[in-house]
């Protein structure tokens, strides 16, 4: 154990979180791609936090020594040992002056700590304003606007965009008030430090990840036996970290950020400028950035902070970059270019950690899709007639042009959509059908797009109605109070009209139908546009090419060969490095097992076509009956769709003559849970759920069962540990719908990128190019499928302590390909089908009770 690296781990790391840190510190050393695989509960951020900061610390210390030695002097010998020394003291002292500064801080906030009755108090009492106070309808009445004269470009364009210098200079030259963004910098003399840019899904796992960061402690760069605090910033949107209320109380993200930008100009709208934004002295900018960097700081404190201090969180924010050695910051800030020149987040060179990975793929895609429904367009049609009924005669420029083609496009929308209502099923179509029909060829997609980017159109109409929401007459018809509460609609349009723009080979748009929520019993279904992101790869490779190293971790990144598919197709698979743990559990705390027969011995293959087969549904319930019976507590079934999840539950209610039904022998065993479609309301389902499972021994029920869907609101994200989860089963295998549309699009995609790849290749024989891409294909949508399946899995054990049997209810899990894309710890443990004998099933009810009594 003596040879084993200290990574500074707070606690005694077991053997696998040393070996995911060792690997780790290697990768980072090594550079390129890592990919992670390491299972929930296992300490994967602790793991993280330690391995990637020992580097850090090891490597600032390697580089200071390098430095020294490569001073280069025709001067003698002791004056060169002189400069040495004397660079390295000009730099510790830079150190401990920074040290020093967030030391005192450090000490204050702990003598203040107690004596503040409230630490948002000045905040609360400060009356603001509100926006809707004001009673002057032309407040949103869009600016002059010229697109051929950039002399009179849009304020909004230019603040805080991705505009050139140039472009930035030339306002200045006009007298707009511009805060540039090297005003928001640090003082030169501070060095910029090397960075670690930790990147997660959602805030509540970046707050854990943050609450971890606060455990550990370690040594100074500088290896003098002291300890330096890890200086971190946390970064997120306007909507997360904005303190201004006239701003903050807004509904729609686009609506924030275009607001906050026109709350930067001077003495132009009737708020005024924002008097949180950061002004040319920067004192209060650098006490904020010294405040935040002194102790570890979530989203909620540094919102705390800027309360506190007077000054905008999001802006001052910025400032604390060059000093930390930390950022943590969600997926979109990180996965859009445009979102990390607005913050100004180098990634040269630095070190990206993208955690809960497993969520890449579909969030990049996410990120650069977006669907607009028939309902939507019509109601922007109807908002933005109103708009231009109202304001006709004030509006200047070439808005009165703009706005009308607008209206000329969405009706070309509108048509378009109603005349394909009737098709039943999706089909893929494309830009120029929906642009031109019924004659909308003199539309210019690409300037209406811009000038509603530059004019701030929609955040001007969608405010219009926001207030007259709050106005409105309950005399007015049910039609006039539909067109003014649906907001915000047209900042959503404006988004799908901005992936129209975008290059016709990385995505492709569709149309089809989508059900909507229910009304008094009835599913309302409508008609959609989607524009679906086919290319990941393109959107990510920037990151790759800036980053030192790039590392996805996550607890379900089975099948890995999936991400090197869809994100490194251009990468050879040696130069990404791979890396998958064991769980920490004891191997005798995990019952893994695949069932092929039911109860009768009747085959589970639930394919699309034997999955509606009575006597199969039938069969599948009756061996639910006696997994209920020897599991004990919660159980979580989860099944390929909502359909066919209600598809069985109206089979399983059906009687058969005088005997109970399915569903009734299943509830005399464990009360009965179903996630819906449309649930709104999962937290309390899950609590009632848990309450039941927690009082079993003063009920007739044993445990809970709930009826879950792959894919669903519960299989990602929710944890079911102990008793809450000790049974998983999935039924069948979720395979995409191969016949839909975007299924055929995006294994088209897959078939010509690599056709391209593999033609360019010279060691590649050119006969053998379709039998490799037909394999390639097969891959791809096995990988999608077994992705989600290995998602589901992962709810369950949670802990070292935990312990859980994980059922897989289809014969095609016995299949060598299909197994082997199971998450190795899980995969490692199933016990096999017996092929001697037919009693499958029975095989299966006798390990779960011997497992089970084991664990009493």
């Amino acid at each position: 154990m003596s040879n084993i690296k200290n990574f500074h781990h707070p606690f005694k790391p077991y053997k696998i979180q040393n070996e995911f840190m060792e690997a780790l510190y290697l990768a980072i050393e090594a550079g390129g791609v890592s990919i992670f695989d390491s299972p929930t509960g296992t300490g994967k951020s602790l793991s993280i936090i330690c391995g990637a900061l020992t580097w850090l610390r090891e490597h600032d210390y390697i580089c200071l020594e390098e430095a020294q030695k490569n001073v280069q002097s025709d001067e003698p010998e002791w004056i060169i040992k002189y400069e040495i020394e004397e660079k390295k003291k000009s730099l510790q002292m830079r150190r401990k002056e920074i040290e020093e500064k967030f030391e005192k801080i450090r000490k204050e906030e702990e003598i203040n700590r107690n004596k503040e009755i409230s630490r948002n108090f000045f905040f609360k009492k400060r009356r603001l304003n509100d926006l809707n106070q004001n009673s002057d309808d032309e407040s949103f009445l869009v600016d002059e606007y010229n697109s051929d004269d950039d002399s009179h470009k849009s304020y909004l364009d230019s603040i805080d965009t991705n505009f050139s210098p140039q472009v930035l200079q030339l306002l200045q030259k006009l007298k707009y008030p511009i805060e540039e963004k090297k005003d928001l910098t640090d003082d030169d003399r501070y060095p910029e430090e090397l960075k670690i840019i930790y990147a997660s899904r959602t805030h509540s796992q970046l707050t854990q990840f943050i609450n971890e960061l606060r455990r550990v402690s370690f040594p100074s760069t500088f290896q003098d036996n002291t300890v330096q605090p890890v200086r971190h910033i946390a970064l997120a949107s306007r909507k997360n970290l904005c303190i201004n209320p006239n701003v903050s109380k807004l509904s729609n993200i686009n609506l924030i950020n275009e607001k906050c930008i026109e709350l930067q100009k001077h003495n132009t709208i009737p708020e005024g400028r924002c008097r949180y934004l950061p002004k040319d002295d920067k004192t209060k900018i650098h006490n904020f950035r010294d405040h935040a960097l002194a102790n570890i700081r979530d989203i909620e404190d540094l919102v705390i902070l800027g309360q506190k201090l007077d000054i905008c969180p999001y802006y001052s924010s910025r400032t604390a970059l060059k000093l930390a050695e930390i950022i943590t910051l969600p997926y979109p800030l990180l996965l859009q270019a445009s979102a990390r020149e607005t913050l100004n987040l180098s990634l040269k060179n630095n070190i990206v950690i993208i955690d809960e990975a497993h969520n890449l793929i579909d969030t990049i895609t996410s990120i650069y899709s977006s669907t607009i429904t028939f309902s939507q367009v019509s109601l922007a049609m109807n908002q933005i007639n109103i708009y231009l009924s109202k304001f006709n005669k004030k509006l200047k420029g070439k808005n009165l042009v703009y706005i009308k083609q607008i209206i000329k496009l969405l009706k070309n929308i509108s048509n378009f959509m109603e005349c394909k209502n009737n098709i039943i099923g999706d089909i893929q179509v494309e830009q120029s059908e929906i642009l031109f029909y019924g004659g909308g060829d003199q539309v210019n997609i690409y300037k209406l797009e811009k000038y509603m980017k530059n004019s701030g159109l929609a955040r001007k109409v969608d405010e219009y109605f926001e207030k007259k929401s709050k106005n409105l007459d309950q005399t007015k018809t049910n039609t006039e109070k539909n067109i003014i509460l649906g907001l915000p609609i047209l900042s959503h349009i404006q988004t799908f009209l901005l992936n129209l723009t975008n290059p016709f080979t990385e995505g492709k748009i569709f149309f089809g139908h989508i059900e909507k929520a229910q009304i008094n019993g009835k599913t309302n279904t409508d008609c959609y546009l989607k524009y679906l992101l086919l290319n990941p790869c393109y959107q990510f490779k920037e990151i790759v090419n800036e980053a030192r190293a790039v590392i996805l971790a996550g607890g379900t990144m089975e099948p890995m060969d999936d991400f090197i598919y869809q994100l490194f197709p251009y990468l050879q698979k040696e130069k990404i490095h791979r890396f998958s743990c064991g769980h920490i559990i004891s191997p005798d705390h995990l019952c893994a097992i695949i069932v092929s027969t039911g109860p009768t011995r009747k085959e589970f293959i639930f394919n699309y076509e034997k999955r509606n087969n009575d006597d199969i549904l039938n069969e599948l319930g009756s061996a639910l009956i006696n997994l209920c019976r020897v599991i004990p507590d919660g159980v979580i079934c989860f099944f390929p769709s909502y359909d066919y999840l209600e598809e069985i539950v109206k089979k399983w209610h059906i009687k058969q003559g005088t005997k109970l039904s399915i569903w009734e022998r299943l509830e005399q065993k464990k009360k009965i849970f179903k996630e819906e479609r449309f649930s709104t309301d999962i937290e309390n389902m899950l609590q009632n759920y848990s309450n039941t499972i927690n009082s079993s021994n003063t009920s007739h029920y044993n445990g809970a069962l709930l009826l879950s869907v792959i894919g669903g609101k519960l299989s990602e994200g929710i944890n079911f540990s102990d008793k809450l989860g000790r049974g998983v089963i999935i039924v069948g295998l979720p395979f995409p719908n191969i016949q839909s549309a975007e299924w055929k699009a995006k294994l088209e995609f897959v078939e010509n990128n690599f056709r391209q790849n593999f033609l360019n290749n010279p060691s590649i024989q050119k006969g053998s190019i379709e039998n490799l891409i037909k394999s390639i294909r097969k891959e791809y949508y096995e990988n999608t499928c077994m992705r989600s399946v290995n998602q589901s899995i992962g709810r369950a054990i949670r802990h070292r302590n935990d312990y859980a049997a994980i059922i897989f209810l289809d014969k095609r899990y016995e299949s060598e390909h299909i197994r082997d894309k199971i998450s190795k710890w899980i995969k490692n443990s199933i016990i096999s089908p017996d092929k001697e004998t037919k009693d499958n099933f029975g095989l299966l009810l006798k390990h779960l009770i011997n497992f089970f009594e084991n664990k009493k």
